[in-house]
C-alpha cells in the first residue's frame, strides 16, 4: 500500500526490561508493591496505516533526502539518529513522515530516560498535529512508563501523559476510514492505537495508586492489543494484587510469565507472592 499521505504505525521494541524490585505505593491492607521497570517497551503495533484528516504538503527533494538520511542511519547510532530526527521535525513540522520520526524519537527518549523531551514532544504534537492519535498514544504511554517515584515534577508529567492518551482516544473516536482501506484493517489499526492509549492511562492510574481505574484501563489495553505486552500484564497483576484480587493477579502474572521477555523473572516472582495469599487460577 502507498505510504504517502498516511501515518505509519511504528513497532516500538526495547530488548531489555528492568526487573529489579523496589518499594512502591502500597494500599492499606494490601501486599507490597513493586515499581514497574523504568524503561519497558511500548505495546507492539503492527505496520498498519491510517489516513489523517489533513492533507500533507507535497514532498520536496530536500525533504526526501532528509527522511532518507534519517531512515538510513542505523538505530544503534542513537545520538546521530536522534539529532537527525529532531532536525527533521524542526525543518518539516507538517511532513507526512512526521509520525515515523516522532515515534522513533519517543523510543529514543524513553531509552535515555529523557522525561522532559518526551513531554516536550507531546506538547508539540498537540499543537501541530492534534488529530494524530498514533504519536499521542505512543508519547503518552512512554511518558507514563519512563517516570519514576523520584522524577522531578512527577504529577505534572503524569497529568501530561494522561492528557496525550485521552486526546489520542478522542481523535480515534472521530477518525474516518481512508479510501481504499478495508474495514477490517481500519478497525485493527484503531484497536492497536487504542490499546497503547489505554495502557498509558492504566499506567498513570497505577502510579497514582488508583488501582480500580488501573485495572479497568489495563484490561481494555490487553483485550484490544491481543495480550502481547508483558508490561500490561505485570501492571494488571500488581493493581489486582493491591486491590486484594489475588486470583486475578495470579492470572495476569501467569500470562506475563508466558511471554518471552525481560519481564519473566519479575512475573514469576510475583506468582509466588500471590500464591502465598492462596491465589488460584480461575477454572
Amino acid at each position: 500500500m502507498d505510504r504517502k499521505g498516511k501515518l505509519i504505525f511504528m513497532t516500538l521494541l526495547l530488548a531489555v526490561l528492568g526487573t529489579e524490585k523496589t518499594t512502591y505505593a502500597q494500599k492499606p491492607g494490601g501486599p507490597p508493591m513493586s515499581q514497574p521497570p523504568s524503561n519497558p517497551s511500548a505495546p507492539p503495533m503492527n505496520d498498519t496505516t491510517m489516513q489523517p484528516t489533513e492533507v500533507a504538503p507535497p514532498v520536496s527533494k530536500q525533504e526526501n533526502k532528509a527522511i532518507k538520511g534519517f531512515r538510513d542511519t542505523p538505530d544503534g547510532d542513537v545520538d546521530k539518529k536522534t539529532q537527525l530526527g529532531e532536525d527533521f521535525i524542526e525543518k518539516y513540522p507538517q511532513s507526512r513522515y512526521r509520525a515515523d520520526v516522532v515515534n522513533w524519537l519517543a523510543r529514543a527518549y524513553m531509552t535515555k530516560g529523557q522525561v522532559d523531551k518526551l513531554q516536550s514532544e507531546g506538547d508539540k504534537e498537540l499543537a501541530l498535529t492534534p488529530n494524530n492519535p498514533v504519536s499521542l498514544a505512543v508519547l503518552g504511554s512512554n511518558l507514563a512508563r519512563v517516570v519514576t517515584s523520584s522524577t522531578p515534577d512527577l504529577q505534572q508529567h503524569l497529568d501530561k501523559a494522561e492528557e496525550y492518551c485521552k486526546k489520542s482516544l478522542d481523535a480515534l473516536a472521530v477518525a474516518k476510514k481512508p479510501e481504499g482501506l478495508s474495514d477490517e484493517k481500519f478497525t485493527a489499526a484503531k484497536n492497536q492505537t487504542s490499546a497503547v492509549a489505554y495502557s498509558g492511562l492504566g499506567t498513570v492510574a497505577f502510579r497514582r495508586a488508583k488501582y480500580t481505574d488501573a485495572i479497568s484501563d489495563l484490561d481494555k489495553a490487553v483485550k484490544l492489543s491481543g495480550g502481547t505486552d508483558p508490561v500490561d500484564y505485570y501492571l494488571l497483576g500488581k493493581s489486582n494484587e493491591a486491590a486484594t484480587n489475588f486470583d486475578e493477579a495470579l492470572a495476569a502474572y501467569t500470562k506475563c510469565a508466558a511471554i518471552s521477555s525481560g519481564m519473566q523473572a519479575a512475573c514469576k516472582s510475583s506468582i509466588n507472592d500471590v500464591k502465598a495469599h492462596g491465589a488460584v487460577l480461575p477454572k
